[in-house]
């Protein structure tokens, strides 16, 4: 499986964004533009460039301004003949993005105190907006590239089993034409159900698939209410600060406008505690975590997914069979009941060649029978080993095991002991052939009470599938 790396664009966390980008023009104009009638509020760049300015007309060349005084501190003033200038450092990553000068009249030093508190708030309020917009936009972007990339797997799956179908068809009315009558018959009906049996899985691996995909997206989007409810209430604050604000800006000499201001505060300070807004600033990052966590086991179900429907139906190729049962099992994990224990005692063993959707086909069929033989209950174990110059893979469970009459004929076509309509009986008959055209062979061991065991070997370098040919000889019925 390929590494998390290759699947998220990484770019966009190492991404520097710039002012413009975190804090845009439209934002400052709206918190900024209700500075006092005294006092013009801008937002400069790092070089001096205006970024937003209460009175375009009247700037001046700030970047020589900045040069002239290359260590001017945070909440420090400068002097020029008329005016006054207060700086106030806007950072992001321990990195200044922006400078915000507050500039008054010389004759406003009685409301100093006052603008440099004001400066503080509004600089403090600036960085925690551009904090915000920085999360939003690497949230935002991973959540769509995630859709978007799993979105563009699940088109190039559909269009893969349209294309596998229509060379399946174009094969059955190839052998109508050159096969007997009886004979055709015969093999239609037989393709029919297997295409039946195929679909009936693909059915059931489609139903498992959402309902793994469900959970972690039904948290993904509480958390994203929860979210919303908590920019609700953040919305709520601005607003009472904003009144704040306007009220700052009367006269100070105003006695009710100092009871305003009283008001105002204590209605912020109640609106702080109603929303324990500690806690929304620390629940925030752990909603976003377990979301990106979510959206993580959604890709990798994906990518299991498209694992097990591996494309190359004619091409064969090399294959580690350990790495095929995991995949197998992942698919199968919605037939799984929580008190089934599956251990794996894998080997190291060779790769081999085969055509990898049939081989998985095979053991999704065995698997499936060994969850559904174990019920609720039970232990299936799962054994790879290299033997000589071939590989082993022995799949074994505690179910209700095979009574000794049926055991020389599951691997027949058409054999099931299930209710009608709940299998065609070639699930095993497919896995039988399979494995015997690879070469190998496919034996089932039982013990009614007690459990089955299926092993298969295959030749690493291929053999005469003619040296097996009598499958009802190859049970074993005792285990």
């Amino acid at each position: 499986m390929k590494p998390i790396e290759e699947h998220i664009n990484m770019d966009q966390f190492d991404r520097e964004y710039s002012l413009a980008d975190l804090f845009p023009l439209a934002r400052a104009r709206e918190l900024l533009a209700e500075i006092d009638g005294r006092t013009q509020a801008i937002i400069l760049h790092p070089d001096g460039r205006v970024h937003y300015g209460a009175n375009d007309t009247d700037m001046e060349d700030y970047a020589s301004f900045l040069q002239q005084h290359p260590s001017w501190p945070d909440a420090a003033w400068v002097d020029d003949r008329h005016r006054r200038h207060l700086r106030f450092d806007l950072i992001h990553e321990m990195e200044i993005i922006g400078i915000l000068i507050l500039i008054v009249p010389k004759e406003s030093m009685d409301s100093m105190d006052r603008l440099l508190h004001l400066g503080r708030f509004t600089a403090g309020f600036v960085n925690r907006m551009i904090d915000l917009n920085h999360r939003n936009r690497m949230t935002a972007g991973l959540h769509g590239q995630v859709v978007n990339e799993s979105y563009t797997q699940l088109m190039k799956k559909a269009d893969q089993l349209a294309r596998s179908e229509e060379r399946y068809r174009r094969l059955a009315e190839s052998l109508e034409i050159e096969v007997e009558k009886k004979t055709r018959e015969v093999r239609e009906t037989q393709m029919a159900l297997l295409q039946q049996e195929k679909m009936a899985a693909i059915g059931q691996l489609a139903a498992g698939m959402a309902h793994e995909i469900n959970n972690p997206m039904g948290f993904i989007i509480s958390n994203l209410n929860t979210l919303r409810g908590s920019t609700d209430e953040l919305s709520r604050l601005i607003v009472h600060y904003r009144n704040l604000t306007d009220l700052l800006e009367k006269p100070a000499g105003e006695a009710r406008a100092v009871s305003q201001i009283r008001e105002q505060m204590a209605s912020i300070d109640r609106l702080i505690h109603e929303m324990d807004l500690d806690f929304v600033i620390k629940d925030t990052q752990s909603l976003i975590e377990e979301s990106l966590d979510g959206a993580k086991r959604v890709k990798i179900i994906v990518e299991n997914l498209r694992d097990f429907t591996h494309p190359s139906v004619d091409t064969i190729e090399n294959v580690n069979l350990n790495d095929c049962l995991d995949i197998t099992l992942a698919m199968l994990s919605s037939h799984r009941s929580p008190d089934v224990t599956v251990l794996r005692h894998y080997g190291d063993i060779p790769e081999i060649a085969c055509h990898l959707r049939e081989i998985n086909q095979v053991l999704f069929n065995i698997l499936k029978n060994a969850f559904q033989a174990v019920g609720n209950q039970g232990e299936i174990v799962l054994d790879s080993k290299k033997e000589a110059d071939r590989v082993m893979i022995r799949i074994s469970d505690t179910g209700v095991g095979i009574p000794a009459s049926d055991l020389g004929t599951i691997f027949d076509p058409f054999f099931t002991t299930r209710e009608v309509g709940e299998g065609t009986g070639l699930g095993l008959f497919h896995a039988y052939n399979t494995i015997k055209a690879l070469g190998g062979t496919l034996t089932a061991e039982s013990q009614v009470g007690h459990g089955s065991a299926f092993t298969i070997r295959i030749p690493l370098t291929g053999s005469d599938p003619a040296e097996d040919d009598g499958k009802t000889s190859e049970t074993t019925k005792d285990i």
